[in-house]
Protein backbone atom coordinates (compact mmCIF):
# COMPACT_ATOMS: atom_id res chain seq x y z
CA UNK A 1 0.00 0.00 0.00
CA UNK A 2 2.94 2.11 0.53
CA UNK A 3 4.40 1.65 -2.29
CA UNK A 4 1.14 2.14 -3.99
CA UNK A 5 0.84 5.86 -2.60
CA UNK A 6 4.67 6.95 -3.13
CA UNK A 7 4.38 5.84 -7.08
CA UNK A 8 1.30 7.81 -6.82
CA UNK A 9 2.44 11.21 -5.45
CA UNK A 10 6.09 10.80 -7.67
CA UNK A 11 3.92 10.90 -10.39
CA UNK A 12 1.04 13.03 -9.30
CA UNK A 13 3.61 16.02 -8.02
CA UNK A 14 7.08 15.70 -8.99
CA UNK A 15 6.86 14.55 -12.95
CA UNK A 16 4.58 17.62 -13.69
CA UNK A 17 6.65 19.93 -11.93
CA UNK A 18 10.04 19.23 -12.54
CA UNK A 19 10.35 17.49 -15.75
CA UNK A 20 7.45 18.49 -17.73
CA UNK A 21 8.79 21.94 -16.68
CA UNK A 22 12.44 20.98 -17.66
CA UNK A 23 11.21 19.71 -21.16
CA UNK A 24 9.02 22.58 -22.16
CA UNK A 25 11.90 25.37 -20.63
CA UNK A 26 14.39 23.35 -22.95
CA UNK A 27 12.15 23.24 -26.05
CA UNK A 28 10.76 26.77 -25.81
CA UNK A 29 14.52 28.06 -24.75
CA UNK A 30 17.82 26.31 -26.22
CA UNK A 31 19.95 27.53 -24.59
CA UNK A 32 22.70 26.14 -22.29
CA UNK A 33 23.03 26.96 -18.87
CA UNK A 34 19.49 25.57 -17.72
CA UNK A 35 18.16 27.58 -14.57
CA UNK A 36 20.52 30.17 -15.15
CA UNK A 37 19.64 30.64 -18.50
CA UNK A 38 15.84 30.56 -18.13
CA UNK A 39 16.07 32.75 -15.05
CA UNK A 40 18.50 35.01 -17.05
CA UNK A 41 16.47 35.74 -19.75
CA UNK A 42 12.87 35.96 -17.89
CA UNK A 43 14.20 38.37 -15.16
CA UNK A 44 17.56 39.86 -15.72
CA UNK A 45 20.67 39.33 -15.31
CA UNK A 46 20.55 40.35 -11.21
CA UNK A 47 18.05 37.53 -10.77
CA UNK A 48 20.19 35.05 -12.82
CA UNK A 49 23.11 35.70 -11.17
CA UNK A 50 21.72 34.42 -7.47
CA UNK A 51 19.99 31.86 -9.09
CA UNK A 52 23.62 30.85 -10.05
CA UNK A 53 24.81 31.05 -6.52
CA UNK A 54 22.11 29.51 -5.23
CA UNK A 55 22.05 26.51 -7.45
CA UNK A 56 25.72 26.07 -6.42
CA UNK A 57 25.11 26.49 -3.03
CA UNK A 58 22.17 23.56 -3.23
CA UNK A 59 24.67 21.07 -4.63
CA UNK A 60 27.28 21.95 -2.28
CA UNK A 61 25.00 21.29 0.34
CA UNK A 62 23.00 18.12 -1.41
CA UNK A 63 26.80 16.87 -1.71
CA UNK A 64 27.67 16.96 2.23
CA UNK A 65 24.30 15.33 3.67
CA UNK A 66 23.73 12.22 1.22
CA UNK A 67 26.60 10.60 2.42
CA UNK A 68 25.90 12.05 5.80
CA UNK A 69 22.57 10.31 5.99
CA UNK A 70 23.74 7.60 4.52
CA UNK A 71 26.13 6.61 7.52
CA UNK A 72 23.61 8.03 9.68
CA UNK A 73 21.04 5.43 8.36
CA UNK A 74 24.26 2.64 8.12
CA UNK A 75 24.79 2.78 11.82
CA UNK A 76 21.56 2.14 12.85
CA UNK A 77 21.04 -0.91 10.77
CA UNK A 78 24.20 -1.94 11.45
CA UNK A 79 25.58 -1.02 14.69
CA UNK A 80 29.52 -1.84 13.38
CA UNK A 81 29.63 1.21 11.72
CA UNK A 82 29.95 3.29 14.60
CA UNK A 83 32.84 4.45 16.36
CA UNK A 84 34.95 1.37 17.72
CA UNK A 85 37.79 1.07 19.95
CA UNK A 86 40.49 -1.54 19.07
CA UNK A 87 44.03 -1.98 20.27
CA UNK A 88 46.50 -1.68 16.98
CA UNK A 89 50.39 -1.72 17.64
CA UNK A 90 50.09 -1.78 21.88
CA UNK A 91 47.83 1.25 21.14
CA UNK A 92 43.85 1.98 21.34
CA UNK A 93 42.87 3.09 18.13
CA UNK A 94 39.20 4.18 17.68
CA UNK A 95 38.34 3.75 14.60
CA UNK A 96 35.21 5.49 12.47
CA UNK A 97 33.75 2.59 10.12
CA UNK A 98 30.84 4.82 9.00
CA UNK A 99 33.04 7.72 8.19
CA UNK A 100 34.93 5.23 6.06
CA UNK A 101 31.92 4.18 4.63
CA UNK A 102 30.75 7.76 3.72
CA UNK A 103 33.75 8.31 2.01
CA UNK A 104 33.33 5.00 0.07
CA UNK A 105 29.92 7.15 -0.89
CA UNK A 106 32.09 9.94 -2.41
CA UNK A 107 35.24 8.79 -3.51
CA UNK A 108 32.12 5.96 -5.66
CA UNK A 109 30.00 8.82 -7.06
CA UNK A 110 33.24 10.44 -8.20
CA UNK A 111 34.51 7.85 -10.05
CA UNK A 112 30.90 7.16 -11.46
CA UNK A 113 30.86 10.92 -12.79
CA UNK A 114 34.05 10.94 -14.05
CA UNK A 115 33.21 7.78 -15.92
CA UNK A 116 30.41 9.20 -18.20
CA UNK A 117 27.15 9.81 -18.59
CA UNK A 118 26.55 6.68 -20.20
CA UNK A 119 28.01 4.66 -17.31
CA UNK A 120 25.90 6.29 -15.08
CA UNK A 121 22.59 5.91 -17.25
CA UNK A 122 23.18 2.46 -17.56
CA UNK A 123 23.53 2.32 -14.23
CA UNK A 124 20.77 4.33 -12.99
CA UNK A 125 18.39 1.76 -14.98
CA UNK A 126 19.66 -1.29 -13.67
CA UNK A 127 19.16 0.58 -9.99
CA UNK A 128 15.67 1.54 -11.44
CA UNK A 129 14.33 -1.68 -12.14
CA UNK A 130 16.06 -3.25 -9.07
CA UNK A 131 13.98 -0.81 -7.08
CA UNK A 132 10.62 -1.83 -8.80
CA UNK A 133 10.95 -5.59 -8.65
CA UNK A 134 8.70 -6.68 -5.29
CA UNK A 135 11.13 -8.42 -2.99
CA UNK A 136 10.74 -11.94 -2.32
Amino acid sequence: MAMAFSSCCFFRFSVPATAFMIGELSSALPAEGGYYAWVRRGLGNFWGFQEAWLSLAASIFDMAIYPTLFTIYLKQMVPWFGKVTTKILGGMVTLNHGLLAALFVVVTCVALNLAGIRVVGSLRSGCSSCCRCPSP
